[in-house]
C-alpha cells in the first residue's frame, strides 16, 4: 500500500499570478527512493512542504495511507512525525551541547521520555555511523558532512516513514557528498524508508534513485526511471536541468558515429557500454 499520494494537487500562493503547483499525482511505497528535479521556480520546495502538511493543497488531495489528510479531524502533529523534512544546510539548526541531546530533541519534543527519545537518537545516529564516541562530542567538533548526518539523524530519531530532502548534499566537497548518498542508499535498504530527494546533481539523481520525477513550471512531466528519463536530452536541457555527463558524453560518441541506441545514465553503465564498443568495433554506418 502507498504510504503518501497526491492526487491531482494545485496550489497558487495569495499573490500568485499563477498556480505554482498544476495537477500533481504521484504516489510513494515503502522502500523507494525517488528523486525530484527541476528548474529554480519549478515548484520544487512548494511540493515537499505538501506532503507533512506545512501547505495545503488550493485543490487536489495528499493522502497518508489512504485517509485524506485535509479532512475536518485529520492530525496534522501524526503526518510530520511520519513524513519527515529536512531543508538545505539543517546543520544550522543544531543547537545543544552534545550530538546525542541535538538529536534526541525533536523526540522529546513530540512527547517521548528522555529515556525513549534518547533511544531513539542512539539507533538513529547508528543508522548514519555517528554512534559510540559521537555521542557526547559537541556538534560544533564535527566536519561538515558529519554534521549534516547528526541533523538528518535528528529527524530519523522520530522515526518517520518517508524522509524528504531539499538538497541533502547542497554545500558538501565531493567525498562527503557521495558518502552522504550512499548512507542515504544503505538507510533506505536497511530500513526500508521511502525517501524522497531534491537534487540539483543529476549525476547523483541518475545514480542513486529509482525513480525520478521531473518539474517545470509547475507541472509534472515524467515519473519514470532515470535511465528512461535521461534519454529525452533535448528536453532535459530545455527546460534547464540537463543530463548526467555520462549522458552528454555517450550522445557526442553517438553523433560521431558509435552505434548506442541506449544512452548510460551511471558511470558504471557507461564504462561497461563504451568497453563494449571499443572491444567490439561497433560502429554506426
Amino acid at each position: 500500500m502507498n504510504i503518501l499520494e497526491a492526487d491531482h494537487i494545485s496550489f497558487s500562493y495569495p499573490e500568485s499570478v499563477s498556480p505554482v503547483l498544476r495537477e500533481i499525482t504521484f504516489s510513494v511505497s515503502p522502500g523507494e527512493l525517488i528523486g525530484l528535479a527541476g528548474p529554480s521556480g519549478s515548484g520544487k520546495t512548494t511540493l515537499l512542504k505538501h506532503l507533512n502538511g506545512l501547505l495545503r493543497p488550493t485543490r487536489g488531495r495528499i493522502l497518508f495511507h489512504g485517509e485524506d489528510t485535509g479532512r475536518r479531524g485529520f492530525r496534522i502533529s501524526a503526518l510530520r512525525r511520519r513524513v519527515g523534512l529536512v531543508f538545505q544546510y539543517p546543520e544550522q539548526q543544531l543547537f545543544k551541547k552534545t550530538v546525542l541531546e541535538d538529536v534526541s530533541f525533536g523526540p522529546v519534543n513530540l512527547g517521548d521520555s528522555s529515556e525513549e527519545a534518547a533511544a531513539a537518537a542512539r539507533e538513529a545516529l547508528a543508522l548514519m555511523n555517528l554512534g559510540g564516541e559521537y555521542e557526547n562530542r559537541s556538534p560544533l567538533e564535527l566536519s561538515g558532512g558529519e554534521m549534516r548526518l547528526a541533523a538528518i539523524a535528528g529527524v530519523l530519531a522520530m522515526r518517520p516513514e518517508v524522509l524528504v530532502l531539499d538538497e541533502p548534499a547542497a554545500g558538501l566537497g565531493g567525498l562527503a557528498k557521495t558518502r552522504l548518498m550512499k548512507h542515504l542508499r544503505r538507510l533506505r535498504d536497511e530500513t526500508g524508508i521511502a525517501i524522497l530527494l531534491v537534487s540539483h546533481s543529476m549525476e547523483d539523481l541518475a545514480e542513486y534513485t529509482d525513480r525520478l520525477l521531473v518539474l517545470s513550471e509547475g507541472a509534472l512531466l515524467y515519473d519514470a526511471p532515470p535511465a528512461q528519463v535521461f534519454q529525452e536530452t533535448d528536453r532535459m536541457r530545455a527546460i534547464g536541468i540537463g543530463v548526467p555527463t555520462v549522458t552528454s558524453a555517450a550522445e557526442e560518441l553517438r553523433r560521431r558515429g558509435l552505434d548506442i541506441p541506449v544512452l548510460p545514465v551511471r558511470t558504471e553503465q557507461a564504462v561497461s557500454s563504451f568497453a563494449d564498443l571499443l572491444g567490439g568495433g561497433r560502429h554506426g554506418k
